[in-house]
Formats: C-alpha cells, structure tokens, sequence
C-alpha cells in the first residue's frame, strides 16, 4: 500500500489555547522532517477560545501539510473518528493537545516500526509526565529490566504490561482505517482510547514497548484536565463500567471465546482506581452506589486473586481490601491469617512483619527520672487484620507492657470508599529504665491477633541523624544512651 505520509497524527482540539502551540510543534520540529514525512489533521472539536485562530496560523504555515477541520461540538471520540477519515501516513498517531512529543520520537519509532512490521499493529512509547510533575509515568514498570521489545501477551510474565492511553502510541494505518470496529465510543466520556487500544492490542495479542522514544503528559498545574473532574462525575460509576470493562470482555469473547488475562488485567486496574474515592456518595443515590457494587462483583468474580494483588499499581491496602471485598462479600481485613510473621489473604501474602516501610513507626521517646514514654503510630488496618483483630503491646525482654493510652491520630488520613479516616493509632507506653547488669533494654513492639503474636519492625528513621541510618550512631537523652537497631529501641544508661 501507498502512503504519502510516514506519519499521519490526529489532534483533537478543544478550550487549548494554552498548550496548543506548544504540543503542535513538537510535531513540526521532528527530526524525521516534517514536510516531507508528517501529516497533521487538527480536528476543531467547537472549541470556545482561540484555538481555532492558532490552528488556521499553523494550516496556512504548512497548507501541503496540515488539514484544519472545524466541526460542531460533538466531543473528543467523534473528533477523533473524524480525523481517522482524512489519514494518508503509514503510522497513526492520536495526540492530545495539550500533551507533546520528544523531538526525535519519530525517527525511533520509525525505525523500529519498520523492523517488526509484520508482528504489531501498535507500538507505545516512554511516558513522561511535564509541569505540575517532572518524573516518570506510573506505568513506567513495563520497561524496567526489560526495555524495549515486543510484548506477548500470551507470557505470563507480560500480565501486567497494560496499556490504557493512545496519546503515546502509534497505529498501522491498514489496521484501522477500514476497520470501523475500531473506532472510539462516543458514549464514553472517559477510557474511550482504553477500548480502542486494547481492542487493537487484541487483534494479534502483541504490541511493541519503545523505551527510546519519550512522549511527555502534562500534568496540569490548574488541575482542571478531564482525569481530574471524572471521579466527581455519575457516569465514572456507571456507563464507563458498561461500555469500557464490559464492553473488552465482551470483545475478547468474541475473538477468543474467553477473557484473555491480559483484559482482566487492564480492566481490573482501571475498575480498581475508584475504590479509593469517598467522593463516590456524593455523585451516587443508594440505590445507584448498590448497582455500582454489583457491578464490581460481576466484573471482578472473573478476576483471578493473582491479579488483584499483583497489580503494580494498585498496591494499597485500600483498593485491594475494596477489591476483595466486592468480589466475594465479605471482610477482607477479618479475612486475613497470621501465619510466620506475616500476614495472608488465603495463599497471597498481604504484609511481612519485619520489613513494613511506615505502617509501624516510632513518633515520639521522652525521658524523666528513670522513666521513658514511648509513642508508636500503627497503620489502623493492622488492628483490624484476623478474625480477633490486632493488638499492639511493647516488650522489654519477656515483660508485656500494655500502652497506657491509645489515640486517634488526624495528622493523617487516608481516602477510602466510605469516606476520610485516620491512618494511625497512637500508642503511648510507660516504661520503667531498669537495666540488669548493665545491659541495655530492648524495646521491641509486637502485635497480637488472638493467641497469635508477631515482633513487628519498627520504623525509628525519624530519629536518624541527618545522612546516616537510625542503627548507626547512639543519641544521647540525658543519661541515656538511645539506639535503634532492628527496628527495635535499645536504651542503656552513661
């Protein structure tokens, strides 16, 4: 097939003046060369602002290369499908206006384009995030240890490596332009380019990571793009459900008269982004927040366990608990089995004791005559973990010492489904400094579920001394020499 084009790239535009210019030139200015290899379709979406004007500039700059297209809102996939119409480059690419290129993106991902022709359909690039953020993208985890290469989503060991936007990716043109299956959902306001990645994904179940080729997100300072308001909105709860995780499973039944695991994947990561937003009984009646739920049930009961906890994204304990939850009705927490230090969801380990970042963490140690207090602060979830919940108690050898007070905790909360709540307890023990022999006095803070205890590691790098680890020196505390060493407290005195 002819092309008149390497590149043909589709940019709807609506209320972007800021930006505009900006991720427009990043196109212009790729080192492959623009006139000769690069076509821009710059689709008008009724935008209210200047838009229009900057993309009438660009157009007369660039006539031979430019198709400015100014239509009625109708929103962004309408848009999109638009532009498919007007498509005469070999590779496809759907850029965001207000989003941008590196200037040599191009050129890599031609080449490598070329390489493997015959074994992808769509190859996704490095994403960078730019203004209000300057790091890496959540998903960057696809490339590391592994760089570039093509994904076989039929590996195991390619499970996780989801792809959800279409900003940074590139699309044979023979792939889409007469397949009107593959097309954007305009009744999904959000996650229409999800659906028509993955359903493009599916065609061969292989798709090409490029980790030399960078595209740059923004992140934007006003914090007024569409992934900011969607959680705020009904229809995040509702249709998105319908027409982007139903609508792959359905897709991949279709092909492969399954859901494939990597669809199970994608779309238990995307569902699971919710789990975590109090804001959901704000938008949602009772009735409406009972059919989301069991909705969740009916997508998440065809979602392995193994995936749930696997997610690298979707780490914390909230979303996994919500999860689990959902899935099989019941308690996630109560649930939970303490078995060797470590703490179990059936055969998936959920926390090892001795190794637990700040869900266990020393706050405050203050000295009188004799006498040390002791303030730990520990994560809530661990107190509600087994069927008997936990209990924290501080050991001094094999003496138990019960805490003298327990305390919320406001300084810091955490987001869940059923709204804002303390992430710690504050635990306030008493203890008396008698040493034997000389020896110093281990602290050391347990948790206790039934008949069941556990030493737990207790992180004390609030204490360190600048540029050094809690274990290396000793602090002085009056006549007391202070020493944190396996996330315990040794006190001995001078």
């Amino acid at each position: 097939m002819d092309y008149k084009y390497k590149f043909s790239v589709i940019v709807p535009i609506y209320n972007v003046e800021k930006y505009l210019a900006e991720s427009l030139d990043s196109v212009i200015n790729q080192t492959i060369g623009f006139e000769e290899n690069i076509q821009l379709i710059l689709v008008n979406d009724g935008s209210p602002d200047n838009s229009g004007d900057i993309c009438i500039k660009y157009r007369d700059m660039y006539p031979e290369n430019i198709i400015y297209i100014d239509k009625e809102n109708e929103g962004v996939s309408i848009a999109r499908n638009t532009g498919i119409g007007y498509v005469e480059g070999k590779y496809v690419n759907l850029l965001d206006s207000d989003d941008k290129w590196a200037l040599d993106a191009f050129e890599k991902v031609y080449d490598y384009f070329e390489q493997h022709y015959d074994e992808i359909d769509l190859l996704a690039c490095r994403i960078k995030l730019f203004e209000a953020q300057n790091n890496f993208h959540g998903l960057d985890y696809r490339f590391w240890g592994r760089g570039t290469r093509i994904a076989d989503l039929n590996d195991p060991s390619e499970l996780f490596t989801v792809q959800f936007t279409n900003a940074p990716t590139f699309v044979k043109a023979e792939t889409i332009k007469d397949n009107e299956a593959l097309r954007f959902d305009p009744r999904l306001k959000y996650g229409q380019d999800s659906v028509f990645t993955n359903k493009i994904i599916l065609e061969k179940c292989k798709y090409g990571l490029l980790k030399e080729a960078l595209f740059y997100y923004r992140k934007r300072q006003s914090n007024n793009s569409a992934v900011n308001k969607m959680a705020f909105e009904k229809f995040y709860y509702t249709d998105k459900l319908d027409y982007y995780h139903r609508e792959l499973f359905r897709y991949s039944k279709e092909k492969y008269n399954e859901v494939i695991p990597y669809i199970r994947s994608v779309v238990a990561c995307d569902l699971m982004w919710r789990f975590d937003r109090s804001e959901v009984h704000n938008v949602l009646s009772e009735e409406e927040y009972n059919t989301f739920k069991q909705t969740c049930h009916e997508l998440l009961s065809q979602v392995d366990d193994k995936i749930i906890f696997g997610l690298p994204v979707q780490k914390t304990y909230t979303r996994r608990s919500v999860a689990i939850n959902f899935k099989y009705n019941i308690d996630y927490f109560k649930a939970l089995k303490l078995e060797d230090s470590k703490l179990f969801f059936r055969e998936f380990q959920v926390f090892d004791m001795s190794n637990n970042g700040i869900l266990c963490t020393l706050n405050s140690l203050g000295f009188g005559e004799n006498r040390c207090t002791v303030e730990i602060l520990i994560a809530n979830w661990l107190l509600r973990a087994t069927e008997s919940g936990g209990k924290l108690v501080l050991k001094v050898g094999d003496k138990v010492i019960k805490p003298k007070e327990i305390l919320d905790y406001p300084q810091k909360t955490v987001d869940t489904i059923d709204g804002k709540e303390w992430y710690y307890s504050s635990y306030i023990f008493k203890v008396k400094l008698k040493a034997k022999d000389g020896e110093p006095l281990q602290l050391t803070p347990y948790l206790v579920y039934g008949e069941k205890e556990s030493p737990i590691f207790l992180n004390c790098e609030k204490f360190a001394p600048d540029g050094k680890s809690p274990a290396s020196d000793c602090l002085v505390q009056g006549k007391y020499f202070v020493n944190y060493d396996d996330g315990a407290i040794q006190i001995s005195q001078q």
